[in-house]
């Protein structure tokens, strides 16, 4: 597919009018693939997390936009179009990210934050 723009110009001279038309065709290069990073996430309830799309070849200008979607929205949630991802509780789920007909996936696995003791150091402090 090309792509034309035009440009037009006006010159106006003792009530002459000229005008200039240029036509400039270039390539559009379609998206091939998307690189999704990170490919998979280790969080805890209430946590968030961004991803990153990359599009191929780097100069595409058609295609670049993409839609995310999770398949189990009580383990994790994501924003549609910016592809944040909220954990919900505990459990695995995949998040699904397409661009055209691209399809990738993030694996996301929810765990608990298990604080199991806290030492304070130093372990005496005299208080007045």
């Amino acid at each position: 597919m090309k792509v034309s723009r035009t440009i037009l110009a006006a010159l106006c001279l003792s009530a002459v009018f000229v005008s200039c038309q240029k036509t400039v065709e270039t390539e559009s290069v379609k998206v091939s693939d998307i690189k999704v990073e990170p490919v998979e996430i280790t969080m805890i309830p209430g946590e968030n997390a961004a991803l990153k799309v990359s599009y191929v070849p780097e100069n595409a200008t058609e295609g670049k936009t993409c839609k995310f979607s999770s398949d189990d929205v009580s383990v994790a949630t994501v924003d549609a179009e910016q592809g944040i991802v909220t954990a919900v509780d505990t459990g695995s789920t995949n998040i699904r990210v397409i661009s055209g007909n691209i399809r990738k996936s993030v694996s996301v696995k929810v765990v608990k934050d298990n604080v199991t003791s806290i030492k304070i150091s130093p372990e005496y402090t005299k208080i007045d």
